[in-house]
Order: C-alpha cells, then structure tokens, then sequence
C-alpha cells in the first residue's frame, strides 16, 4: 500500500458557518462543531491534551458541566482533538433537546471563547485536569490489549521508546501559561464548521438570531450536499 501524504496542511476556514441538515418531527438536535486540529507530532501535545482535558475532555470538564449539568440540554457534552500523523479535528458536540438548538450553540461558544481568556483556567482546574489524568494512566496497561495498543502509538506516530516513561512528568510540567498559550493558538471560534441535524422547521428562526454566525446557514442533505427548502439535493443551499 502506498504512504498517505500527510504533508499538505489542511485548509482553514475563514469564517464560521452553520451546515443544516432538516430532520422532520426530530425532536433532538445533535451538534457537531468542529476545525482542523494538530497532527500527532506537534510539540504541543501536552498542553493541547490537558487544555482539552479542562474544556470538554471529561464528564467534569466546562463544557459537559454547563451543558448537562447546569443547564440540562443534554445527557452528556463534551470536545475533542483527533491527533493523527497529519492535522486531525477537532470537535465539540452533544445530542440535545430539539428547543435548545440555538442556546446550546451559544454555550458552546461560550466556552471556547472563555477558556482563551474571557473564562480563565483557575489552578484549581489545572491542578485536577492533570491529576485526573496521572490517575487514569496506569489503567492503560491493565491487559495484552491495551499494551499492544500502546507500543502500536509509538510505531504509528514515531514516538520515542521511552515515550511512555515520562508521560506523567510531561503532563505534570504543563502551566497555566501553555493552556492559555494553546487554547488561543489552536482553537478558532470565528472559524469553525458548525454541522446540525434537526428539525428545521423548529430551530431554523433561533439559529438565525445567533450573532456572527447566524447569518450564515447552509442547508445541506445527509450526504453533505447542497439541499434545496424541502431537503432534496440541488445546487444550492445557503440561504
């Protein structure tokens, strides 16, 4: 099989923008919202990895808290960077109740915006992102399983063979200045792809009173395409 070529960067987007795909009679919402992330190999990993451990990483994390637990949207929220060889995405999403489409939207710009600065990371919340995941290590290696799956990580990404003894030290090492650093370097909230599937008849008015972004609604069918007003492919679509 020939190698991926994983050198071309990705394209970025220049704006956000809502991509509607119209359920009839849905009464859920699920949101998908994302942007081109980081490969594997950057540098920043770590800081990237706990940053995401205190946004949406964790059922304890801001996002799942005030999605789920404060505001009762959904059963559960939660965001993610998919690191691969090249520049994987990153998402942030959640089921929700068909009626708090647009409110969820905002909560989760909410948060992205907050945890590069209108929201700041406390030591409180970095001290547990980490501790949680200094806890949860050693379950990594409970079975031939997982230990293969590990040394399958070092091969894949062309870590170093002591990668894995100094994971807890590199997790311990990241400040509050690095999750500052990398939230406002790697996440974009005026430039991600925000994907819902609902039922448009309900949602559609309150999605267009969002500010910044609810000027800009593409209607588009399961398959991505563009859909016309009753959902049908065409060749058109924002409206």
């Amino acid at each position: 099989m020939p190698a991926v070529d994983v050198s071309a960067a990705p394209v970025q987007r220049d704006q956000s923008m809502i991509y509607l795909v119209d359920r009839p009679g849905s009464v859920q919402s699920i949101i998908q919202i994302g942007q081109v992330g980081v490969p594997r190999s950057s540098p920043d990993y770590f800081p990237i990895f706990v940053m995401n451990r205190i946004l949406g990483g964790a059922s304890s994390a801001r996002i799942n808290l005030n999605l789920r637990e404060d505001k009762g949207y959904t059963y559960g929220a939660n965001s993610n960077f998919s690191f691969r060889r090249g520049a994987g995405p990153f998402t942030a999403s959640a089921p929700v109740q068909g009626f708090s489409t647009k409110e969820s939207v905002m909560e989760f710009m909410k948060e992205l915006r907050g945890i590069r600065g209108e929201m700041p990371v406390s030591p409180a919340e970095l001290d547990a992102a980490k501790q949680s995941i200094v806890r949860g290590f050693p379950r990594g290696f409970e079975t031939p399983d997982q230990i293969a799956n590990g040394l399958e990580l070092i091969v894949t990404y062309d870590l170093p063979d002591t990668y894995f003894n100094s994971y807890i030290e590199r997790v311990q090492a990241v400040t509050l200045e690095d999750v500052n650093r990398v939230a406002n370097r790697y996440l974009q909230p005026d430039r991600l792809a925000v994907v819902i599937v609902g039922d448009r008849s309900k949602i559609e008015q309150g999605l267009r009173s969002l500010d910044g972004i609810g000027e800009r609604i593409s209607f588009v069918d399961n398959e991505g395409r563009p859909a016309t007003q009753g959902g049908g492919s065409a060749g058109g679509g924002t409206q």
